[in-house]
């Protein structure tokens, strides 16, 4: 099975060899986990028409149902101040 990295690299690989632009992706999380990424919404652009049918093509083969997920959050790292011994 794939990981969510390798579903997003080979759906951006496809669009850009389709000739479209990725402008973006986004990782996305289960709301019940919302620190561990499930999948990426990939934003995609096209210069044609011709172009767009390509993407689109690629949209529909590489689509991941995003319905329910939430936008991942990083867990929270609590900030340590530095040992103002350390910087001598």
């Amino acid at each position: 099975m794939q990981t969510p990295e390798e579903r997003r690299d080979e759906a951006v690989a496809a669009v850009i060899a389709a000739g479209g632009v990725v402008r973006g992706s986004q990782p996305m999380a289960h709301p019940d986990d919302p620190h561990t990424v499930v999948a990426y919404r990939v934003l995609a652009g096209s210069p044609s028409n011709r172009v767009r049918d390509a993407v689109e093509a690629v949209r529909a083969e590489t689509e991941t149902n995003l319905t329910g997920l939430v936008p991942w959050a990083p867990e929270y790292v609590e900030e340590v101040e530095e040992d103002e011994v350390s910087n001598a």
